[in-house]
């Protein structure tokens, strides 16, 4: 990797405490966390944090990026607690020296959403999310990448805590808004295409059999929303077709009808029955500073 030999050179060149060798370390650690190398970084966005609050002090602009970081590398490390310690100190900070309405302040909030969604505290993920929406929308507008990303989590701790409704209508309005200003390929809009499928699917499901109406009504989109756009990416898209062609033989199978139910099934089958998982995005800070 040419960001491990440009923190070896520096090292050597300009000494461990210089501020372009602390650079160089920290760039490398958020390599590692986006390669998915996280206790790799972990290790790493520690030393580097401990080096930047002895030497930069504990609020200057790379200190409170370093921690924030580390406190999405815990939270991708699945040490909840630690990030959502972490996390608020970062959230303390930026609204000290940032400002309330500061795009870093409003990031520090929403990574402390995401580690209570992630814990299971979905009632105050929700709280949270709601006002972070609110405040993108004012900051940033209504179609900013950070709101779209805000608007997703909120629509999955809507559907955590049962309000399956709700939850289906906020991501349908996300995959429209991202296709049209990210673009039909996006990863996020892809993602969020994919678990709206998902999200149809299970509500289906949970419909019968006493509405297979309803069930095949929600099979019928959940096909649409993936099926057209499986090109374009297969390992996403495909189990999420899957599981909504499973629906549909479920539906026709309560039905009575059972060769058009094992067609059905046969589709499933071509597309990978495996169906993704929905989880919360988690906002991570830009490690990488130039």
């Amino acid at each position: 990797m040419l960001e491990e030999r440009v923190l070896t050179d520096r090292r050597r060149i300009l000494g461990d405490n210089h501020p372009d060798t602390l650079l160089a370390r920290g760039n490398l650690a958020s390599s590692y966390a986006r390669a998915g190398r996280t206790g790799e970084a972990i290790a790493l966005g520690e030393r580097v944090l401990a080096d930047r609050e002895r030497i930069l002090g504990d609020n200057h602009p790379d200190t409170l990026v370093t921690r924030s970081n580390l406190a999405s590398s815990y939270w991708h490390a699945g040490r909840t607690d630690e990030a959502i310690v972490l996390g608020k100190r970062v959230l303390a900070d930026c609204e000290r020296i940032l400002g309330d309405d500061h795009p870093d302040t409003l990031l520090a909030w929403a990574n402390i959403a995401s580690s209570y969604a992630q814990t299971g505290r979905s009632d105050e993920a929700i709280v949270i999310e709601e006002r972070v929406l609110t405040d993108r929308e004012r900051i940033l507008g209504a179609n900013h990448p950070d709101t779209l990303t805000s608007r997703t989590n909120l629509a999955v701790s809507y559907w955590q805590v049962g309000r399956t409704d709700e939850a289906v209508d906020l991501l349908r309005s996300v995959v429209e808004d991202q296709a049209r200003f990210l673009g039909p390929v996006h990863p996020d809009t892809v993602i969020s295409r994919a678990g709206l499928a998902t999200m149809l699917t299970r509500r289906g499901r949970a419909l019968l059999p006493g509405d297979t109406a309803g069930a095949w009504r929600d099979a019928a989109e959940a096909v649409r929303a993936v099926g057209p756009h499986l090109s374009d990416d297969p390992a996403v898209y495909g189990p999420a077709l899957a599981a909504a062609y499973g629906l549909a033989a479920s539906v026709l199978d309560a039905d009575g009808q059972p060769e058009a139910a094992a067609d059905f099934r046969s589709r499933a089958l071509q597309a990978v029955a495996t169906e993704p998982p929905l989880r919360p995005d988690h906002d991570d800070a830009d490690g990488s500073q130039s």
